[in-house]
C-alpha cells in the first residue's frame, strides 16, 4: 500500500474541515464559541474536537482507500489543528491576531472576519498534513519505494 502524500493528506483534511466546520457544528457550537467564560469554552472545546474527529475519520478513509497513513505522527497532526482551531475560534485571540498585522485589524472588524477564520484554519491545515505526513518525501518529491 503507498504512503499518503502530503497532498493526500491536506485534500482529506481539508475535505473534513469543510464538512466538520459547516455540517458537523451544531448551531449551539457557533453561536457560544466565541462567548467569554466556561460557556464558550466549552462550546469551542467540543466544535473543536468534532472537528478532529471529522478529520480523524477523512484520514480513515484515505488509508482504507489503499494510501497508508501512519497514525502516530496524524495524532500529532491532529492534535495540533484541533489546538489551532480552538485558539482561532474565540474570536478575540484571532481579532487579536489581525490588529497586530498592519491593514488586517479593519479588515477582520468591517466583516473580513470569516474569510481571516478560514484563512487561518487552512494555513493549519497544510501544517498539519506535513506533520501527518512524517516527511515521507525525498528531496525530488517523490515517494521513496517501500520493499516487502
Amino acid at each position: 500500500m503507498p504512503e499518503a502524500t502530503p497532498g493526500d493528506i491536506f485534500a482529506a483534511l481539508f475535505a473534513a474541515h469543510q464538512v466538520g466546520d459547516y455540517w458537523v457544528q451544531t448551531d449551539r457550537q457557533a453561536r457560544d464559541k466565541s462567548l467569554p467564560g466556561w460557556r464558550g469554552r466549552l462550546a469551542c472545546g467540543r466544535h473543536a474536537a468534532a472537528m478532529a474527529a471529522t478529520k480523524a475519520a477523512a484520514l480513515g478513509l484515505l488509508h482504507a482507500s489503499g494510501h497508508r497513513v501512519s497514525w502516530r505522527p496524524a495524532a500529532v497532526a491532529l492534535a495540533a489543528d484541533a489546538l489551532s482551531h480552538y485558539w482561532a475560534d474565540r474570536r478575540t485571540t484571532l481579532a487579536g491576531l489581525a490588529r497586530l498585522i498592519p491593514g488586517k485589524g479593519g479588515h477582520y472588524a468591517d466583516g473580513g472576519a470569516p474569510y481571516l477564520d478560514q484563512a487561518f484554519h487552512v494555513g493549519c491545515l497544510l501544517g498539519a498534513a506535513l506533520i501527518a505526513s512524517g516527511g515521507r518525501q525525498d528531496a525530488a518529491g517523490t515517494r521513496p519505494v517501500s520493499r516487502p
